[in-house]
């Protein structure tokens, strides 16, 4: 099990663990807008495949009939290998941290608000992974401004201001004055629920690989109206579609 705030990286860390193993994702999101039964359905056929990794997304929303066939086949030990990717372990529901509290491992990440050392490692790994000639350079100045921001929106946060300083960003080190204003110490536009409003909705969609229909059933709103947000907020698609 990989618990944690959505953004810090809990897919990475599983996609890693897995190595070269056959691996597939289910998003527990869809028994949301779709049949748990068909859910049921193909989990048991992929849990059956002891040669495969099996990863549960957003295992948090699961229900409990679903948790007691899960339960059943991380007992297997001729099931497959499966992994559950959830919220943090202090917020799941009783049914859902029973289920976890039978994985035989178990790893929580860390926020990004408490890795503020790591960002200018982080800033340089994201934009060369984002294809940049050359890694981004903040200024001392530009630093402190993102060490006072909260981050709700964790790595994936992070990538797409990193997406938004390449795309501007000429030569030389980002400064204060190139950091979006939302970054800037009293200069931000949204208002903090806005404002965490967006960076959900961001990285939904990038989870989702720009699949709006998929984007709002993890966020659990209409496709209606993430389309209204996303207009309201003035999310475009470069946001969420990576050009790497």
């Amino acid at each position: 099990m990989v618990s944690g705030e959505p953004g810090s990286g809990r897919s990475r860390w599983v996609a890693e663990a897995a190595g070269d193993a056959p691996t597939v994702t289910l998003d527990a999101a869809a028994t949301i807008a779709g049949s748990e039964r068909d859910w049921a359905e193909q989990f048991a056929e992929l849990a059956a495949d002891p040669e495969r990794v099996v990863v549960v997304d957003d295992a948090h929303l699961l229900g409990e009939r679903l948790c007691t066939l899960v339960g059943r086949s991380l007992d297997d030990r001729a099931a497959a290998r499966i992994w559950l990717v959830t919220s943090p372990t202090a917020d799941l529901p009783p049914h859902v941290a029973a289920l976890v509290a039978r994985c035989s491992e178990r790893l929580e990440t860390t926020p990004l608000r408490e890795r503020l050392h790591e960002l200018p490692a982080l800033v340089a790994a994201l934009s060369t992974a984002q294809g940049a000639e050359r890694p981004l350079v903040l200024t001392a100045r530009a630093l402190a401004a993102l060490s006072e921001h909260p981050w709700p929106g964790n790595l994936v946060e992070l990538a797409v201001l990193v997406q938004e300083l390449s795309a501007d960003h000429v030569v030389g080190p980002v400064d204060l004055p190139a950091l979006p204003p939302r970054y800037r110490p009293g200069g931000r536009v949204l208002a903090g629920r806005e404002h965490a409003e967006r960076v959900a909705i961001v990285g939904a969609l990038q989870s989702a690989e720009g699949n709006k229909s998929l984007a709002a059933a993890r966020l659990g709103i209409s496709r209606t109206t993430l389309y209204n947000r996303l207009r309201a907020l003035a999310i475009s698609e470069q946001q969420y579609v990576s050009n790497s």
